[in-house]
């Protein structure tokens, strides 16, 4: 019997409500999933930040290192003479003291080689060139340069694998 006042409440609502409950409760799950991988990420792209800043000074290299998105930048000019694509004398030990110590942060460590996809080598030409072609072939044949040498060198912490995350780019 049913008492006044009261309505007897459809089991199909309740089952609705139970739906959108359990909805709700699985959207609030995976909202937090992809906030721990994202905070996780950022997590790892400063520690990498901060050990390579670390490795790099105690190195004696200058290099600019862009917090925001990894790039580590070094003048042209420490590499090659201007408007050419051969090294600057010097160059080479530059690159046998840097490039280890990059391929040893980014990949020596499980939880931040996870993150790194590639290593771009990008060669710049200044507008020194004769056309906007002619810097392109420039910046490629740089960035290439950079590749071969890399390839050329002795063993070094993670090589092979160092060596298949790199693209060679122009600009």
């Amino acid at each position: 019997m049913i008492k006044k006042g009261k309505q007897k409440e459809s089991p199909f609502w309740i089952s609705v409500s139970d739906l959108m409950s359990a909805v709700l409760l699985i959207f609030i799950l995976v909202t937090m999933s992809l906030m721990y991988e994202l905070s996780s990420s950022v997590r790892v792209k400063s520690r990498v930040y901060q050990l390579l800043s670390e490795r790099l000074k105690e190195a004696g290299l200058k290099t600019d290192i862009d917090s925001r998105s990894g790039t580590i930048s070094i003048a042209d000019t420490v590499l090659f003479e201007s408007n050419e694509a051969l090294f600057k004398s010097g160059s080479k030990i530059f690159l046998n003291k840097l490039i280890p110590i990059i391929s040893d942060v980014l990949l020596s460590d499980v939880e931040i080689e996870k993150e790194v996809y590639a290593v771009d080598i990008e060669g710049y030409a200044s507008e020194q060139g004769h056309m906007e072609k002619d810097m392109m072939i420039l910046s490629l044949q740089r960035s290439l340069g950079v590749w071969l040498h890399i390839y050329d060198m002795n063993q070094f912490p993670n090589k092979k694998k160092f060596l298949k995350i790199i693209k060679v780019c122009g600009w």
